[in-house]
């Protein structure tokens, strides 16, 4: 399965890598952003992660962005079906691929 590949259903989400997940999250969220404000949704993420609370999700990427009314746009096709030639999909896979799996590279965002 590659990333950005179409998926039916959300329950496809569950088994999804967390690069395309995070990838598929920014995208949905806030591929109409700047980059500064896709890190900044990215670093929502990380910051309910650090929490490690049920309320959250958990301490995963998979636990916090499938979290349940957390982020609205992982229900939308643009989760489920992003445009993978689209410049936006291309930059949310690499910050997802450089930044939010690499927690030393938190320098480098800020």
């Amino acid at each position: 399965m590659g990333y950005g590949d179409p998926l039916n259903s959300t329950n496809d989400l569950k088994d999804r890598s967390q690069t395309d997940l995070i990838a598929r999250m920014l995208y949905s969220e806030a591929r109409g952003e700047s980059d500064q404000g896709r890190r900044g949704c990215g670093y929502v993420v990380r910051n309910r992660m650090a929490k490690n609370s049920s309320e959250f999700g958990g301490n995963s990427y998979s636990g916090v962005i499938l979290k349940k009314y957390s982020f609205e746009g992982m229900t939308t096709e643009s989760a489920l079906k992003p445009d993978i030639n689209s410049t936006a999909w291309k930059e949310c896979l690499e910050l997802a691929q450089k930044f939010f799996l690499n927690p030393d590279s938190i320098v480098k965002i800020l």
